[in-house]
Order: structure tokens, then sequence, then C-alpha cells
């Protein structure tokens, strides 16, 4: 995968460990850093999952960090052994939705049904403090490295990349004949055969 970036992430160094291939463009030159205020739910759309945190005016709580905060602390003993794949999440397997300073906040991440990933055609967004939704967040400093590993992520982030550009080659031509021969410039209505009579 090659990147073109203004700034640097925390799973970038695995560019020069895997070998940059060209034909996979990670492009986040349209990066929008958000601005956190106060304890609030953080949503991340990261290779059509959703992955949901908590911000609690420090720092932001992913996975079975979410355990630790507030008063489930004591009442949820347990924690997710789990090294987190962005292609094959393996779950929490008590309660996953939880309530954090007013915020529903989901444990495991979770499939997102619209789509958001493909619709904007970008991998990682971040949805904003008005619902609005920001491509290329840094995630080194949402703290998101402590549940997802670097090579995991640069691993999913070039499956994503790879499964997007088969679609796009597989997509079926609904062109008409007409429309394919005008395609490659030639005029539909002159013959270049000799009427053979």
């Amino acid at each position: 995968m090659k990147i073109l970036s203004s700034y640097k992430d925390y799973y970038d160094y695995y560019v020069g460990i895997y070998g940059e291939d060209p034909l996979l463009i990670l492009d986040r030159r349209k990066h929008v850093q958000p601005s956190l205020y106060g304890p609030q739910k953080i949503k991340i759309f990261l290779c059509d999952f959703i992955i949901e945190g908590y911000y609690d005016g420090n720092t932001v709580y992913w996975g079975k960090d979410l355990l630790k905060v507030g008063k489930y602390a004591r009442r949820l003993g347990r924690e997710i052994d789990a090294d987190v794949h962005i292609d094959k999440f393996e779950l929490y397997k008590g309660s996953t939705k939880h309530s954090y300073g007013g915020f529903d906040v989901s444990i495991n991440p979770y499939k997102d049904k619209n789509y958001t990933n493909q619709k904007q055609d970008c991998p990682i967004i971040m949805e904003g403090n008005y619902k609005d939704l920001l491509p290329y967040p840094k995630l080194a400093a949402l703290n998101i490295g402590s549940y997802i590993t670097a090579e995991n992520m640069y691993k999913g982030l070039c499956s994503w990349l790879s499964a997007q550009k088969t679609f796009a080659e597989n997509r079926p031509d609904t062109r008409t004949n007409d429309q394919k021969i005008a395609g490659k410039g030639f005029e539909s209505k002159t013959s270049f055969r000799p009427n053979m009579k």
C-alpha cells in the first residue's frame, strides 16, 4: 500500500516492512482532525465496521478498556482476551452495550449496514460532534493503537482497498454495442467490409 499523507500515523511504518504496492493507494491528504470536547462518545467507521469508544476528557477508551471506566469497572470483572483484527473481530462475550456518561457505547465492533466507508470511498471516517463525517482522522491521537495493533490496522486497510479495487474492476460493462464502437473512436454506421454479393 502506498500512503499519501501530510502526517504520520501509528501504522505507517509497516509500509517499510511489507513493501509498497503502487496499485493500492491510501490518500490521506483530505485529513480532518476532530476536536474532542469533554466526555463524549467516539464513533469510527473503519473498513465497513463501526467501532465505538468513549472520551472522558483525557483519554479515549476502546474495547476492553471500556470495562475499566466508571461504575462498570467493578461490576464487569471480565475483559476481552482477543487480538483485534479488522476483518474478523473476536468479540467480548458479555453484555455489549453500556452507558458511559449518558452515552450508549458498544464494546464490540459491529458491521456497518449503511456501508458508509464505501459510499464515501474512504476506509477511515470519524463521526463528528454534529454527525458530520470527518475523513482520515489521526488514529494515533485517538489512542486506537491500544485496541487494534499497527500490523492488523495496516493489513485491514490493505485488504479493504484491495477489495474496493477488485469490485471496481469486476463491474460488468453495461454499454450497448453502439456505445462500445463509439468509445473506440469508430463510426457505428460505416462498415469496413466490402459488399459481398
